[in-house]
């Protein structure tokens, strides 16, 4: 599964149902990947998670490194470089800072975790999962 941007941004600021599913996943075998370009993405918005959460920036730092990166498999864009067009494309008519996503999980077919409406509803070529969606799939197995 490909995780956007805000679901990381989201396990960094609380330790809620965000980061309980993304362990969840890791714990039972389920990858989940993010473009590496992620990484650049959240240290851009760490001053305004240190304000937002009152920890300090090394603290946000070091939650990033311990807990949050591990869960995850970062993929450099020579990776999904041959669908990117193809996702740009996909991406053009509502955001195409999702392209890199969308790309992922066209190389790998799979779901991309996030809650932005309009990937999930401008488009119909990649699934995209919601936090409630992932949570009911889980209730499901139980």
């Amino acid at each position: 599964m490909v995780i956007d941007t805000n679901k990381i941004i989201a396990a960094l600021l609380r330790d809620g149902i965000v980061r309980r599913i993304l362990y969840y996943l890791y714990a039972i075998g389920a990858e989940v990947i993010a473009p590496r370009e992620v990484v650049d993405e959240v240290l851009e918005h760490i001053d305004e998670l240190s304000e937002r959460t009152g920890k300090t920036r090394e603290d946000i730092l070091s939650i990033l490194e311990e807990y949050i990166l591990p869960k995850i498999k970062l993929c450099d864009l020579s990776e999904y470089r041959e669908y990117l067009s193809s996702a740009v494309k996909i991406c053009e008519k509502f955001d195409v800072e999702d392209a890199p996503f969308v790309a992922l999980a066209l190389k790998y077919n799979c779901p991309i975790w996030s809650n932005d409406e309009d990937l999930k509803k401008e488009q119909k070529i990649v699934k995209v999962l919601t936090t409630r969606e992932i949570i009911n799939s889980i209730e499901e197995l139980s």
